[in-house]
């Protein structure tokens, strides 16, 4: 089981239009999320609101005793509620698991951008019955206090599907990124003008990606003397079986005579989800401690030679 974790004190969360969130080590993943970016706000009419907690839009008001009860919700709402606030933020978010690649590879990658949106003629429109708003509101200088841009409205149109193709190097590991737009409704309560109570929340993928890697380092050869019989050699498309309690002493190198890069060795074990594959490339080492494996097995699948360590 790998033993990086998401926690790191030195990685910044902060919302950077130019870069994500960058693993800064070989022990810590980044998050798979950045932290929102606020990026503009504007204030909402309590008439220009659909609030689920005050319906009365949505009321019958066709008799007397209906109209009451309408009226009834409406002051309630101007009673409790100062005002509606519209946010836009932006994050960062990864939208495929991270990926350590041992060696080259050309990778296509494919991922979404737009929002699934309700039935409309338009984006605004469309967003406006996402959000419960009225009609009409989202105006040139309520979307210019919001920044809105044509990467928002592209983020916020119909869903579609993009791909991308580049070559990736090996030893490293990839984070697929993406930037998200979202918008988030407001109440702020007349007791508690300070605290901004979420009503609805909308986000949707941009246009915006990005490949974002971290090298591994490698570790060197390990020295000292072999142990004669001990230390185990397979050439290429060999591999040899150990017990697990030989883990805690056990160091695997993979080299290629030859010079050649291609080809990989790899580890193999059963986890508690079933079978693990670590790819071990050449010119790397590995200690096998690392997993506490019940039993472990080393396959040549390309290198020239294997050399297996134990003490």
């Amino acid at each position: 089981m790998d033993q990086r974790t998401r926690e790191s004190a030195d990685i910044d969360l902060t919302f950077y239009d130019a870069q994500p969130p960058r693993m800064v080590d070989a022990r810590h993943f980044p998050p798979e999320a950045s932290a929102r970016g606020d990026f503009g706000r504007v204030d909402m009419a309590l008439g220009d609101v659909k609030d689920p907690t005050f319906p009365w839009q949505d009321m019958s008001h066709d008799s007397a005793g209906g109209k009451k009860r309408r009226d009834a919700v409406k002051k309630a709402q101007e009673e409790a509620v100062l005002k509606y606030v519209l946010v836009h933020t932006k994050y960062w978010q990864q939208f495929r698991p991270p990926e350590f690649l041992p060696g080259k590879r050309e990778e296509t990658v494919s991922y979404t951008v737009g929002h699934e949106r309700r039935q409309s003629t338009t984006v605004e429109e469309g967003l406006e019955i996402s959000l419960g708003l009225k009609g009409k509101v989202l105006s040139a200088g309520a979307k210019a206090s919001i920044k809105w841009n044509q990467q928002v409205q592209e983020s916020f149109s119909d869903s579609h599907t993009k791909t991308v193709t580049q070559e990736l190097e090996g030893n490293r590991w990839y984070f697929y990124w993406q930037t998200l737009d979202e918008l988030t409704l407001y109440r702020l309560p007349r007791s508690e003008p300070d605290v901004m109570e979420e009503v609805r929340r909308v986000a949707a993928p941009s246009g915006v990606v990005m490949l974002d890697s971290f090298t591994m380092p490698k570790r060197a050869e390990p020295k000292g003397p072999r142990l004669g019989a001990a230390a185990v050699t397979l050439k290429k498309g060999e591999s040899a079986s150990f017990p697990g309690w030989l883990a805690a002493k056990t160091r695997v190198h993979a080299k290629n005579l030859d010079g050649n890069d291609d080809g990989e060795a790899t580890i193999s074990w059963m986890g508690l989800g079933g079978k693990i594959v670590m790819a071990l490339e050449p010119g790397s080492t590995t200690h096998v401690d690392r997993w506490l494996p019940a039993s472990f097995k080393v396959t040549s699948s390309g290198v020239t030679e294997i050399e297996v360590w134990t003490a």
